[in-house]
């Protein structure tokens, strides 16, 4: 009875053993990758709140690493995409606004879960967090390229930063 139950155990684990050690398809080792990219981009925002509020020396080697998550997402995307969808997706998020990029991370990561009402509402309130909080303006750089000179067409094309 025993020695059945040792070698029943025994031909369990060579059974589950392939399963163990099989390697993720693709698309499910992006999905993880942007999973720990996130993780890393939350903990590198936090180090760099924590840093700029104390006004820690190593505040700008802080934010250079919280900036420098865009080129860790392309590289990600390039491993299922290709080299140049990943140069294109980190070329084209850091060229956007962070301060908006970060709101909207958030904020889709947060209304998943929400029912439209309280979404609405807490996509307004994001909005106006977003337009209080960044330093760029980009809001009304954007309005100005547009109704005044013209030069920016949205949802065609991102406005022009100024740098």
């Amino acid at each position: 009875m025993r020695a059945s139950r040792i070698s029943m155990s025994v031909a369990c684990l060579c059974l589950l053993a392939p399963l163990a050690v099989a390697k993720p398809a693709p698309a499910d080792q992006l999905r993880l990758d942007m999973r720990k990219l996130w993780e890393d981009h939350i903990t590198y925002t936090r180090n760099y709140i924590i840093s700029a509020l104390a006004d820690l020396p190593d505040k700008d080697a802080v934010a250079a690493r919280l900036l420098r998550n865009q080129d860790d997402i392309g590289a990600a995307v390039a491993t299922y995409y290709g080299a140049d969808a990943g140069k294109k997706l980190a070329a084209l998020l850091r060229g956007k606004n962070p301060t908006v990029l970060r709101g909207t991370k958030m904020a889709v990561r947060m209304v998943q879960q929400m029912s439209w009402d309280v979404s609405n509402d807490y996509l307004m309130a994001k909005s106006s967090e977003a337009l209080f909080l960044d330093p760029e303006r980009g809001r009304s750089q954007g309005l100005t390229q547009f109704l005044d000179e013209k030069s920016y067409r949205p949802g065609l094309s991102g406005y022009k930063r100024q740098e």
